[in-house]
């Protein structure tokens, strides 16, 4: 007999409560830069502690005040994973990695109010098995909000 893949029950869904991967990192970032993530987790380091241990999670960005994203706007991220104890893949300062981002969240180009959300494409997201960094570059056309905007992490999980 044929056995059927559920969602994991949670709290709405969710596996573990929802975090934040970036927070103040975002503010005033201008449009083209990238961040990378070092407020949440530890210093903005994330392991399966963090997520607890779900393959798949849902990330959307919060937007923080009013801005109005032109051209095809998006935010692309990317998980810099550490390779073992000490060493992260390499970056180059302010520059996209040279791979196609682990995740893009499309934007609007309509005005965004302060706690508008905008929700991943493709739904969900492979999370690394790795500890592992959130790096951001912000394609919007405009720089972000200079406060309150946060990119979420809800962690979900699949069972049979």
């Amino acid at each position: 007999m044929a056995t059927n893949f559920l969602y994991a029950a949670g709290t709405d869904g969710f596996i573990a409560t929802p975090f934040n991967l970036l927070t103040t990192e975002l503010n005033t970032l201008g449009s083209g830069n990238t961040v990378i993530s070092s407020v949440n987790g530890t210093s903005g380091v994330f392991t399966q502690a963090n997520t607890a241990s779900a393959l798949w999670a849902i990330l959307s960005f919060l937007a923080g005040g009013t801005f109005t994203p032109t051209g095809a706007p998006n935010l692309s991220g990317w998980f810099v994973l550490k390779a073992d104890d000490s060493h992260y893949e390499k970056l180059v300062s302010n520059t996209a990695p040279p791979r196609a981002p682990d995740f893009v969240i499309p934007l609007f180009t309509s005005a965004y109010a302060a706690n508008d959300i905008s929700a991943c494409q493709g739904g969900l997201v492979r999370l690394p098995a790795a500890p592992f960094e959130v790096l951001i570059q912000n394609n919007s056309g405009v720089s972000l909000p200079s406060s309150g905007n946060k990119i979420i992490c809800g962690p979900v999980a699949v069972q049979y």
